[in-house]
């Protein structure tokens, strides 16, 4: 609005009576440009320092405002609101030029401009309460998940405990059959051995004889030489033998030994005396029987492994022969 010219003109009139009054010449123009802010308008210097604390005062709170929007920058709907807060400075008529203001609408204006800053203060407080709301929310959000989450691995950590006491229990279970079967079949072996040798206990094992000696019919050549090579007593009952042959594997070649001959006799007692000549004789010869160059000695057949348990005494057996036992 423009200003009214009654005021000018007192005013004017005023400052012309003091300085007559005084002798001094002072012009009373008002120095107005169209469009020129309310400050120049009036010229007051409290209107003025008013104005520039207004304005820092809005800076100031700018500021602030933006210091909370890079710290609420996470929060979309937050800085929305916070852009949205901005305080207009200046009027603008419909023409688009900047209006005067009246000395009387300053202070409407300063109020208005409180009233507004309480206001952006109130939407400061409730964002405020707001974020903290959101970050309390996130908090128990986040507590909930980590609650779960620990029970989870509560859950698992339990069902892995129970599997491991179950596994544990059926691996002892498991070792405890296992030695059993151990033990098992250890006395099942030993008794194997047993009753093989007990099937073999008639039999006579011949090594170093020379291929093809006992002819087409070993039981009837065996029956004649055994008692003549053995020089067994005259008047002994005839031996009688079953079963006379040579050992089941591939024919061997000339550089290589003969295969040994298994001999089953009809008694036990024929056994133990064909056993007994041979002893006799050995000691006699001071050695074992010679065949055309050849050693042949006679043993008793039995399992391979009763053989290499009788092996282990080997060095005991040398010991008691070098003494004469």
């Amino acid at each position: 609005m423009a200003p009214k010219p009654k005021q000018k003109k007192a005013t004017t009139s005023k400052t012309a009576q003091i300085g007559g009054e005084k002798g001094l010449t002072i012009s009373a123009k008002p120095r107005t440009q169209v469009g020129s802010p309310p400050s120049e308008v009036h010229g007051t210097s409290d209107d003025a320092g008013q104005e520039v604390t207004a304005m820092s005062a809005v800076s100031k709170k700018k500021r602030q405002e933006q210091r909370m929007r890079e710290e609420t920058s996470m929060l979309e709907q937050v800085l929305t609101k916070v852009t949205k807060l901005q305080i207009p400075t200046t009027a603008r008529s419909e023409t688009g030029s900047e209006s005067e203001v009246e000395s009387d609408s300053l202070g409407n204006s300063e109020e208005e401009e409180e009233e507004k800053k309480e206001e952006i203060k109130g939407d400061i407080k409730d964002i405020l309460l707001y974020i903290l709301d959101e970050l309390k929310a996130i908090r128990r959000m986040q507590n909930t998940l980590n609650y779960v989450e620990k029970q989870k691995m509560d859950n698992k950590v339990k069902e892995m405990a129970v599997k491991m006491e179950e596994k544990t229990e059926r691996i002892d279970k498991i070792e405890d059959n296992n030695l059993a079967w151990t033990i098992e079949r250890k006395r099942m072996l030993e008794k194997i051995d047993a009753l093989e040798n007990s099937s073999r206990q008639n039999n006579i094992k011949i090594v170093g004889l020379l291929g093809g000696t006992e002819g087409e019919n070993p039981i009837k050549f065996f029956q004649e030489w055994i008692p003549k090579i053995l020089e067994m007593k005259e008047g002994s009952r005839v031996i009688e033998i079953e079963r006379a042959h040579r050992a089941l594997r591939p024919r061997p070649q000339q550089d290589q030994n003969p295969r040994s001959i298994l001999i089953k006799c009809l008694r036990y007692q024929d056994k133990e005396m064909i056993l007994k000549a041979a002893t006799q004789g050995a000691k006699k010869r001071n050695g074992p029987l010679t065949i055309e160059g050849k050693r042949v000695f006679f043993y008793p057949d039995i399992s391979y492994d009763l053989l290499k348990r009788r092996k282990e005494f080997n060095l005991v057996k040398k010991i008691f022969m070098g003494k004469g036992l």
